[in-house]
Parts: structure tokens; C-alpha cells; sequence
């Protein structure tokens, strides 16, 4: 019990107090540290499951606008528009503008993508998101902000996870419904 050496005995009460809370502070560190070195050392690689590309669903695409200047914008909807996927008519990209900026609008149409806006956002990011999803069908979504620049093989790295997923659960409701 060494570090009780080192607390400000001769010191002021508030001294103590967090001399006590310092060394309580370090002990669960270090605890967490060999929590987190202990799960380290289980980690399992994921393997990327094998799909077909016919097996490739709908995926709407929500770039979330605030006040962002035209540049930014521009290089976050060019990325999303380069975006690879088996079909690319299977990919739907929304620009969801939260102040009907003209120069957004005009940029939706430079790059043949969707336009959302909103006339009255009360609430902020999640209003405008909202707003858009209530216009979209598509069984995956992926959200960017206006200032993301998605990598270009996003989609293909996630999309075959939420693939077996479905399968997954389509076979359990399969199920569910035959034992009925």
C-alpha cells in the first residue's frame, strides 16, 4: 500500500480528498486497461461474408445539409455519386437541405440526385432527418454529413454484413410462421 504514502497527510482536507480521489481514479485505469487487453487478446478477425451481386438490395444514400459552403458539399456529393455497387440504379442519393439554399438545389441537379428540403425545421439535424426519411423505401440507409467524404468501396465493405443479416432473419420469421 504504497501509494497511502504519498497522500497529503499534513495537507488540507481537500487535499486529502482528492489525493484519495486521484489514487481511486488510477486503480480503475488500470483496471480498465487489463479489461481492455483481456478483450484484445479474444478478438476473432471477421471474414466478409461471400454475396452474389444480384443478392444486392436497395440503398438510400442521406447527405444532411447545414449551412455548409458549396466546395465542402460538392466533394461529399461527387464521393457519394462514386460510390461502388453492383447496380448503381439500385443506389439513391438524397441531398436533405435544412434552408432551401438555391445552390444546393442546383447541385442536386448537376449530379442527378434527390432533393429534400424542409420549410420549417424546428428541430435541427434530426428534423431534417426525419423529413427525409418519411420520402425514402429503400431497406438500408447510409447517413452522411454534408462534410463526410465516403470512401468508394463503403458500400461493397458493409452492405454483404446486412445481407446475411436479412437472410438470417427472413429464415427465423420463415420458421415462425411454419410452426404457427
Amino acid at each position: 500500500m504504497a501509494c497511502f504514502f504519498t497522500l497529503p497527510w499534513n495537507g488540507s482536507l481537500f487535499q486529502i480528498i482528492f489525493g484519495i480521489l486521484l489514487i481511486l481514479s488510477e486503480i480503475i485505469s488500470s483496471f480498465t486497461a487489463f479489461i481492455f487487453i483481456y478483450n484484445k487478446s479474444k478478438f476473432k478477425e471477421i471474414s466478409e461474408p461471400k454475396v452474389g451481386k444480384k443478392s444486392f438490395p436497395d440503398v438510400d444514400i442521406i447527405i444532411a445539409t447545414h449551412n455548409e459552403s458549396y466546395d465542402i458539399l460538392y466533394k461529399t456529393v461527387n464521393a457519394a455519386c462514386h460510390i461502388k455497387y453492383p447496380d448503381k440504379k439500385k443506389v439513391h442519393i438524397y441531398i436533405s437541405d435544412d434552408s432551401n439554399r438555391e445552390y444546393v438545389r442546383k447541385l442536386a441537379k448537376e449530379f442527378s440526385i434527390k432533393y429534400i428540403s424542409i420549410e420549417n425545421n424546428k428541430h435541427a439535424k434530426s428534423g431534417n432527418l426525419n423529413n427525409a426519411l418519411k420520402q425514402m423505401s429503400s431497406p438500408l440507409i447510409a447517413n452522411f454529413d454534408a462534410d463526410m467524404i465516403p470512401f468508394s468501396d463503403f458500400l461493397m465493405e458493409t452492405v454483404p454484413f446486412y445481407i446475411t443479416n436479412f437472410k438470417k432473419i427472413s429464415k427465423k420469421n420463415l420458421s415462425k410462421k411454419l410452426n404457427r
